[in-house]
């Protein structure tokens, strides 16, 4: 793991004064070669299902994907085999609500505070393969993020969910194309210490209600002109491209097409008073 470390590009630096300070590589070489096969001897398997914990079992992988998993299992030649007595294999995690990968010296932050709705915006546009928290997550055992936009707008941007492949060069080589689509809500404290309006969780119900009927009735107005493409695609016509994208993105969670993300509900017997100075503060 530490090769992995140190083969990350001193020109792309990681955010990390101290990190940086040890990366004195001049390049970026790219992943890892990987072998065709590799066998994990003796380990303790955690299936996850009706199998349930299985002991002193063999795990052969190749070309990337697990092919059988047994005891006295072999390998070819070239194979790497791996004794891992007295240790653990378990499915890799997926985390359901991350922002890795995506804030500090390369993206400039998950909040787009311009606006209490920001439906357009995509979390996708300021991820980064190089950012060295997927070379920690990989370490911990997650495999896969859904990466959200954060908690300041009570309709926040729409998510990204990528795999985490350290080594990769760009962006685009982590994300998973096939994953529900979705849009970051937030309730509760969040939204209404950013914004003027809300000011309480009663303005952040209002907001989001208010969007959802705006949308629709926009969305069915003959003014409109809705066109539909392919019982998917949402085309508006009349409005500004950025607010005929947050109609579309609304429609399409009322019509369950996107998942509606939600997070910071409220806390039973939870005080609306805000600090003072606090109204501008970005919280994810």
């Amino acid at each position: 793991m530490l090769c992995l470390c140190v083969a990350v590009s001193a020109a792309f630096g990681t955010g990390n004064e101290e990190i940086d300070g040890l990366l004195k590589v001049r390049s970026y070489p790219g992943p890892l070669d990987t072998p065709n096969q590799v066998l994990i001897k003796n380990a303790t398997i955690w299936t996850q299902d009706k199998k349930g914990i299985l002991k002193g079992q063999d795990l052969l992988i190749e070309d990337g994907k697990i092919k059988k998993v047994g005891k006295n299992l072999r390998a070819g030649k070239k194979a790497l085999v791996i004794d891992a007595t007295g240790k653990h294999i378990t499915p890799g995690l997926i985390d359901a609500h991350s922002h890795s990968a995506t804030d500090g010296a390369w993206a400039g932050g998950v909040n787009e505070t311009g606006q209490v709705i920001t439906a357009q915006v995509c979390i996708k546009d300021v991820r980064t393969a190089q950012n060295t928290q997927i070379y920690r997550e990989l370490a911990g055992g997650l495999t896969t993020a859904n990466l959200l936009h954060g908690s300041a707008n009570p309709i926040g941007g729409q998510n990204a969910v990528h795999k985490l492949r350290w080594g990769a060069k760009t962006s685009d080589e982590l994300l998973i194309k096939t994953a529900p689509q979705g849009v970051k809500f937030a309730l509760g404290e969040n939204p209404k210490r950013v914004h003027k309006y809300p000011d309480s969780r009663m303005g952040v119900m209002m907001i989001i209600q208010n969007a959802f009927t705006d949308a629709e009735a926009y969305a069915t107005s003959v003014v409109a002109k809705v066109i539909k493409e392919n019982d998917r695609t949402l085309i508006f016509n009349g409005l500004p491209e950025g607010d005929s994208v947050v109609v579309q993105q609304l429609i399409n969670v009322s019509e369950g097409t996107m998942v509606q993300t939600e997070t910071g509900a409220a806390k039973p017997g939870g005080s609306d008073k805000k600090e003072a100075g606090d109204k501008r503060k970005s919280r994810n």
